[in-house]
Parts: C-alpha cells; structure tokens; sequence
C-alpha cells in the first residue's frame, strides 16, 4: 500500500509538471530543454574527461615508481654481490689464512706485520669499514676497529652460519648495535685443510647504499626509497626524519608485509608516517638478507595535475554552460 501511494503520487506530480510545460509559452519551453541538454552534456564530457585522464596519470605515475623501485632493488643487490665476490677473490687467494697465520705466530702483535697493513689498505680499497679476525673460540686476533664489537654479535653469527658455516655469508646484525644504525657484516670462514681454524667478519660501508637510495631523481619533493629489515623496522634512513635513527622506525604497511610474503606490486596505500602515498615495492632477492626496498610519493604531490586539470574543466565548463545559455536564449527568442 506504501509503495502504491508512492507511486500515485510520483504520477501525479509528473502529470503536473507536463500540465504546466504545457501551459508554459514556446520559447519557455526551447530555453529550458536546450538548456538542460547542454548543462548535462558539458557536465558529462568534463566528467569523462576527467576520469580518464586522471586513471592514465595515476597509472603512469605507479608505473614510473615501479621502474624506480626495480632500479634501486639491482643496484642493491648487485653492489652485494660485487662485495661478495671481491672477498670471494681475496679468499682463493688465500690472503685471509696468511694473516691469520701471521696473527697466530705473532701472538696477535701486528705493528710490525706487513700483511696486516695490507689488509688495512684492502679495506679502503674495497671500501669495506672494518675487518675483524677471530679463532675458533671467540677470540679476537685482529680489528681495524678501535671499538669493541656488539655483545651478542658473535652468538648471532654463530646461529646464521651454523647451516652453511663454509660459504661466504651476509649477516644482517642491525638488532645488535646500540646507536641503532645499520651493522653489516660478511662472514669469511678460513679454512686449513678443509678444516675451519679461523673466521673473518668485514663490516660494510652502508653509506655506498644510503647513496644509491637518496638519489631522488624524477621522485618529487616527497618521494623516497628506504631499506626495511625482517623486523620492520627501517635499514636506510628517511627523507622525512634524516636526524631519527633508521633502527627506531617501524614501517609495518601494507607494502612491507607484502613484501615479506614473496609480492611486488604497486598502489595507494598509507606510509609509516599515516599519509597517503602511491607505493611500488619489492623483496631484495638475496640469499641471506630478508629485507625489502619500498619507492614512494605522496598522493597530493602525485595527484597535483590532476587537481590543476579539475579546476581548469570546472572553469571551462562553466564558461560551456554561460555561453549555451546566452546561445540558447537567443535562438529560443528567435524561433
């Protein structure tokens, strides 16, 4: 019964209204026909317009930041595997089982041992941080560091390495420092006879990577690329908060735990500071590293030209509109 004097009612204002089109005079009825043609159709082509330049910018932007994001993720992977082979080499060469000897045979005295001023120079020149030499128990024979190393460090080692202890390894050991920076390093077996006697830990420069990923070219004023380790929190250090320290960041979004979960991909989501961004991310594929590099802008800088071309269609079809009722008016008037 509702539904029935609803629609009685519908009926007749319909029936009204077409009484009083009826009664209105002819150029009433030109003007306001043509009129309400042409505000829809202006309405409607700005409508379309809009859209679909604005879905192509949108896709071409994610697609840019995808590129940027598959460039960044090479030059890390293939700056580790650079830094791998290099010791690689150094290992056939046998160089880090003589200093080890010469270590052993000098009671760890190596003023005066010109191999170990060698490997001084090695690390400069591979830039490499610091190089470390220990034994079999713990002990360490010889540091290019004046700092002792973090407590735990070699417990955490031990457990990494225990599944292929002769192979060279990276070991992400970034929990462990207490100024909450970066802290990696290559384990190095040495070997005697097939027989593990000593190990070497080379400690990266992780400013080579912070340069590769502040390079910000074609990404705005708010876009950034940033390094997030197995425990979400930050490797590299943000474009937003360069005096923060990269180890108390936590980045647990969207991007980062699909990353974690083997897919790369791309699109709106919201960052670790809660603003909405426009996101490509992916796993850095690494044997011995669970970590992800994420390529990000804000959506408001990203989706600026669309909001230039909104309010330049709004003018225009405002304009469109006046200038069909002027039009209309006089042709109404004339008919």
């Amino acid at each position: 019964g509702v539904y029935f004097i609803l629609y009685f009612n519908v009926c007749n204002r319909l029936l009204f209204f077409c009484n009083d089109m009826r009664n209105l005079k002819i150029f009433t009825k030109l003007f306001l026909s043509h009129t309400t043609l042409g505000l829809l159709s202006a309405i409607l082509i700005s409508y379309i317009f809009y859209t679909v330049i604005s879905d192509a910018l949108l896709e071409r932007t994610l697609d840019q930041l995808s590129s940027i994001n598959i460039l960044k993720k090479d030059l890390v992977e293939s700056y580790f595997f650079r830094s791998q082979q290099n010791l690689e080499a150094l290992q056939v060469e046998n160089k880090f089982g003589t200093i080890y000897h010469d270590l052993s045979a000098s009671s760890g005295h190596s003023s005066e041992n010109r191999d170990l001023t060698d490997i001084e120079n090695l690390c400069q020149l591979y830039n490499f941080k610091n190089l470390h030499v220990f034994d079999t128990h713990h002990i360490q024979l010889f540091s290019t560091d004046k700092e002792m190393y973090p407590e735990g460090l070699l417990r955490r080692i031990d457990s990494v390495v225990s599944v292929e202890p002769d192979r060279i390894r990276i070991i992400d050991a970034s929990h462990h420092a207490p100024d909450h920076q970066p802290l990696l390093f290559y384990y190095v077996p040495i070997h005697e006879m097939d027989e593990l006697v000593g190990v070497v830990l080379v400690q990266e420069n992780f400013q080579k990577l912070q340069t590769i990923l502040l390079e910000n070219t074609g990404m705005g004023n708010t876009g950034e690329s940033y390094i997030v380790g197995y425990d979400f929190t930050m490797r590299s250090r943000s474009r937003f908060f360069p005096d923060s320290l990269p180890g108390l960041i936590r980045v647990e979004t969207d991007a980062v735990q699909n990353s974690f979960q083997g897919r790369s991909g791309q699109g709106i989501i919201n960052d670790y500071r809660g603003v909405s961004v426009l996101s490509a991310y992916r796993s850095i594929q690494n044997h011995d590293l669970k970590w992800v590099i994420i390529s990000e802008i804000d959506e408001a800088e990203a989706m600026l030209p669309i909001l230039r071309l909104r309010n330049y269609l709004i003018v225009v079809t405002l304009f469109i509109i006046l200038l069909t009722i002027v039009i209309t008016y006089f042709l109404s008037n004339a008919i």
